[in-house]
């Protein structure tokens, strides 16, 4: 059972992200404390304390850690301090952290396609879609939250103006179901083919999966396989710095928890941003599929899940990580444009063909008309001459014409 000061603390939380993070800074400074209980954090009076939280600063600040991300930890401490009514003085605290710095837009860059692909090749079944969920946008404190009824999965997808649907392998995500901040965003069709894996290998161990199954499970033995436990936030992060210090990609040393040219798991998303932008979709769909709020569009602003895809698709080929699965499908794209093309061509030789056709029987119509029109032109001519020749007949006595 949970502690009264922990329920006071974790329920009080504004949104999922603001849950996980605040969980993990505090579990932090309760490991730091040495304490076995949460509630132990509440044995020590307000100046011994606020000496113990100093003390846990200068810790941090000796790790190398940045100011920001002193301040981020000390907001989940704050808040469970508040939520259980112990008064600190946290103007005073705060002092010692010192001034932010931040880094540089121009030292800040996304992971490159390369980097990307090595860390895939370092990682199994349920890392591979961890990084594919984060290359889908998705902040890493909503991954623990996903369940399998979640994720809809579009085979075809008919665009607008198409005679026919196109094949299609993508998940649609709804990330922080049933809360304010819930928004709906896709994976790529290698990223719905490395979900599609990971749930095939925990079927062949014996488990049902069921729409309330966590999509991402705690590593589990054969004989658990049937009782899904989700991946706490802590677990999640783990993995993937296992992933990236395998890789290569980071190193592990005095300022690897210093933010880096490249931000560790925010990077992800950044590279999903970039790409979208870069393939030219509308901007507010691309604020929608990042799930970032925006005023007043928020209320006006309704697309429907179609016109989500359709601008999703747009940046599919510079989403897609494996070189392989891009020439697959541009080798499909020009399949398609074939298809097209014959269609085209036998469009244009059955017109061609009915237009032959037509005027064959133009032709014949026609010769029809002069034979027609030559036999009533003799006809007429003949009755005209034969009339003439009665008439002159009338006139002329050819019996006198004879005796003469």
């Amino acid at each position: 059972m949970l502690e009264k000061c922990y329920r006071n603390f974790i329920d009080t939380c504004k949104s999922p992200v603001t849950k996980a993070n605040y969980d993990l800074h505090l579990s932090q400074f309760k490991d730091w404390m040495k304490a076995k209980k949460y509630s132990d954090l509440l044995k020590y009076k307000p100046k011994p304390l606020q000496e113990k939280i100093i003390d846990y600063i200068n810790y941090m600040k000796k790790q190398k850690q940045s100011p920001a991300s002193i301040y981020a930890k000390l907001s989940g401490i704050r808040h469970f301090y508040v939520m259980n009514d112990l008064v600190l003085n946290w103007p005073r605290i705060k002092k010692f952290v010192g001034a932010s710095t931040k880094v540089k837009v121009t030292q800040d860059r996304i992971y490159t396609k390369e980097e990307i692909r090595k860390i895939l090749e370092k990682c199994d079944e349920r890392k591979r879609v961890l990084v594919f969920l984060m290359l889908a946008g998705l902040r890493i404190g909503a991954l623990p939250g996903l369940k399998i009824k979640h994720l809809t999965k579009w085979k075809e997808f008919k665009p607008e103006g198409a005679e026919k649907p196109i094949p299609l392998n993508v998940y649609q995500i709804i990330v922080y179901a049933g809360e304010p901040e819930e928004y709906t965003t896709f994976t790529t069709v290698e990223g719905a083919q490395a979900i599609d894996s990971y749930l095939d290998y925990r079927r062949r161990y014996g488990e049902e999966i069921k729409p309330d199954a966590p999509l991402i499970r705690e590593q589990f033995k054969p004989e658990n396989a049937k009782e899904p436990r989700p991946l706490s936030l802590h677990a999640v992060k783990f993995l993937l710095e296992r992933a990236l210090l395998d890789a290569g990609v980071r190193q592990r040393g005095k300022d690897y928890t210093k933010r880096q040219e490249v931000m560790r798991f925010h990077g992800f998303r950044k590279y999903f941003n970039t790409m979208l932008q870069k393939a030219g979709c509308k901007p507010a769909i691309k604020e929608m599929l990042m799930g970032h709020k925006m005023g007043l569009e928020d209320s006006y602003l309704r697309p429907d899940d179609e016109e989500l895809l359709t601008e999703f698709l747009k940046a599919l080929d510079l989403l897609t990580i494996s070189e392989e699965k891009l020439l697959k499908h541009e080798v499909e794209k020009l399949k398609a444009a074939t298809a097209d093309l014959d269609t085209m061509k036998k469009g244009y030789i059955d017109i061609k063909l009915e237009l032959e056709k037509k005027e064959k029987e133009m032709e014949k119509r026609l010769e029809e008309q002069d034979k027609k029109h030559k036999e009533d032109l003799d006809k007429r001519v003949a009755e005209a001459v034969e009339k003439y020749i009665q008439t002159v007949s009338g006139r002329v006595d050819f019996s006198k014409l004879r005796s003469q």
